[in-house]
């Protein structure tokens, strides 16, 4: 979560929404297609709660220029990071918990549930593009100027952005794969990635303390210690 959380500072999302929107040329449904493919991928990677509160603003721009309530897109968000988040080990703080209890190893956890995840996914983004989006398709023209936008313009740092992107969020995944062999928990992994990210980028704790989610943890760390699970 403090990964995600430096790495939702520098732009990143915004640079990536802001290409696809260039990308559709203002066609919703593709827009809205290539939208969840994004939220389901990242809530792969980082965690399916941080996802959505990184791509809420996004969401509520796009239903804004469409004119239409953001409540469907939303609705149809969360559950590709639910999907998404069941792909990984680190998707959610119960995959952890599931995989700590069943001995299964990062690569382990994502060969299981990865290819059915995936497959769940792209079924997941058709129904919405056939059931929800395509109520949609009557105002695309209003997206007409989002794509006029300048996708590097919403990176804020470049600098902090090749330095978590490149080097320490892919050194992160490494351990995650290696890390059986290499004798180490993913806890070890995860809290030395944030403590480099916090070093690399001169970031105090308590500037990200506010944007972890402090209930889900608990929330966790009391189901891992209740004697039913």
């Amino acid at each position: 979560m403090v990964i995600a959380s430096v790495i939702g500072g520098t732009g990143l999302f915004q640079y990536l929404s802001n290409s696809v929107m260039k990308l559709s040329k203002g066609r919703t449904r593709l827009l809205l297609f290539s939208l969840l493919l994004m939220v389901g991928v990242f809530s792969a990677l980082l965690d399916k709660v941080t996802t959505i509160i990184l791509f809420a603003p996004i969401i509520f721009l796009i239903a804004d220029s469409l004119g239409k309530s953001p409540i469907p897109i939303v609705f149809a968000s969360i559950m590709a990071a639910n999907i998404g988040g069941t792909a990984t080990l680190i998707g959610a703080p119960f995959n952890m918990l599931i995989g700590s209890a069943s001995h299964l190893g990062f690569v382990d956890f994502i060969t299981a549930t990865g290819p059915i995840a995936v497959g769940m996914l792209l079924l997941f983004a058709i129904y919405s593009d056939r059931r929800i989006f395509g109520k949609l398709e009557d105002v695309k023209t209003e997206l007409k100027e989002l794509p006029g936008k300048d996708p590097s313009k919403a990176i804020r740092s470049k600098r902090d952005l090749k330095k978590i992107c490149l080097s320490v969020f892919a050194g992160v995944l490494v351990g995650f794969s290696l890390h059986e062999i290499l004798g180490y928990e993913p806890s070890v992994i995860a809290l030395s990635g944030a403590a480099a990210v916090l070093l690399l980028t001169r970031k105090s704790f308590s500037e990200l303390a506010s944007e972890i989610e402090w209930d889900t943890l608990f929330f966790s760390s009391d189901c891992s210690c209740s004697p039913q699970l």
